[in-house]
């Protein structure tokens, strides 16, 4: 099915209009603001009528691009428009959602028509409009009915599978690595099934300097279940499970089964650019481990139960990440472990910015822990997890930009650097 389409062409070397081209002062200015990422390059190649600054300070435009996972394996990309400067209180949303088998140009084209409608509403009462034509791009059968497909044969589950092999290897050293991994997702606005399981086996080979040669393996697999029903625009509930084989954590098999139940403090619709919810689950853990633990155990069921409050905020000023989370064993609440992770980008003013990751565990739950001394090479080679109290990790930024307030020229040329560095 072909839908109508608005495109927008305008005058540029080598077209029908011979007017003068836009000035610096006549194109609105806008910035882009991609949370995961943006083809730049391309953006500034197909829509030369704006100008593009490195700072929300000097732009008339400030233009959010979020993207979330939608049903069938496609991608929902929603544009928020803020009008600043020469356009305060203009502000709107659009969103497209690709398709899960449309390669990255049909997925960058798609992208850049809902840009160029939106930048529109801007243009359209500035000196570049003189510049604009719109093109209508009827559908092929005048007397179709644009309606959504109403059979499904695939009943909406979306499947993929996928594996990889990884080598590499000096003189005296070697590695290899294969993965797999499968899954099977089911999006509707009711339901939520996603089913995923991945293998991995790891080797590693080093020659020492007497000639004797050593060999380590490792492997681990794992599996994950979603099934969750809407009980509304805040409120959810759902079934989690879990199966995991690990060398290195000692585990045979161990599973999870929980009940969960979700609430979002905004409306699912604005999960966009805000996310604030808390879940609990309780359920039971199962696990037969390879070797003895340290608590003298070859298998175990223990009931188990968790609480989580996440955060997503995505601004004018930036973004900001949090998560923290708790979960114990109910036969014993000392056994337990909690946990912090956060970032943030934050726009200071102009082109200061700071940004922020950090993460935080308090362990107390290591039930899996293998009984005895772990060898150098199993510490070294990460063969074997190890007692701990905690873990962490802290990364910090500052970064200051200066100098032309205009980002709009695409130069690709010396795209590929010096093989020696």
């Amino acid at each position: 099915m072909i839908r109508p389409t608005l495109l927008l062409l305008f005058g540029v070397a080598g077209s029908l209009d011979a007017q003068a081209p836009v000035t610096p002062a006549q194109a609105p200015r806008l910035f882009l603001d991609c949370q995961q990422g943006c083809p730049n390059d391309f953006i500034r190649t197909e829509i030369p009528w704006v100008d593009y600054v490195r700072s929300r300070d000097d732009a008339d435009i400030h233009l959010i691009i979020t993207e979330q996972d939608a049903g069938g394996g496609g991608d929902r990309v929603t544009l928020q428009f803020i009008g600043i400067g020469r356009f305060p209180g203009q502000s709107f949303d659009l969103q497209f959602t690709s398709r899960p088998n449309d390669t990255d140009d049909q997925q960058r084209q798609q992208f850049i028509e809902i840009l160029k409608q939106g930048l529109l509403r801007y243009v359209a009462g500035t000196p570049v409009a003189e510049r604009l034509r719109v093109v209508y791009a009827a559908p092929l059968d005048p007397t179709e009915v644009m309606t959504t497909p109403t059979h499904d044969p695939w009943n909406n589950w979306v499947f993929e599978v996928g594996g990889n092999g990884n080598f590499d290897g000096e003189s005296q050293s070697s590695s290899n690595r294969f993965s797999g991994f499968v899954s099977a997702e089911r999006v509707t606005d009711k339901w939520k099934m996603d089913v995923y399981a991945r293998a991995n086996r790891n080797e590693n080979r080093f020659t020492l300097s007497d000639g004797e040669e050593i060999v380590r393996v490792s492997r681990d697999a794992n599996s994950n279940l979603l099934i969750g029903r809407s009980l509304g625009n805040r409120t959810s509930v759902g079934l989690r499970a879990g199966f995991n084989n690990s060398t290195r954590a000692n585990y045979d098999l161990a599973m999870r089964t929980m009940a969960v139940i979700e609430f979002s403090l905004f409306p699912y619709t604005e999960s966009t650019r805000r996310f604030v919810t808390m879940t609990y689950g309780a359920g039971v853990y199962s696990a037969n481990y390879t070797e003895e633990t340290v608590f003298s155990k070859l298998s175990e069921t223990r009931p188990r139960h968790f609480l989580v409050l996440e955060m997503d905020l995505v601004q004018p000023w930036g973004q900001a990440e949090f998560n923290l989370s708790a979960q114990s064993y109910l036969d014993d609440f000392s056994q337990n472990r909690l946990g912090a992770r956060g970032e943030l980008d934050l726009r200071i003013t102009g082109g200061l910015s700071f940004n922020a990751e950090a993460r935080y565990s308090r362990v107390r739950d290591q039930l899996s822990l293998a009984r005895g001394d772990a060898s150098d090479d199993e510490i070294l080679l990460e063969l074997r997890q190890l007692a701990t109290d905690f873990t962490y990790d802290l990364q910090i930024g500052l970064s200051y930009t200066f100098g032309s307030i205009f980002n709009t020229i695409v130069n690709p040329r010396f795209r590929s650097g010096d093989p020696a560095f």
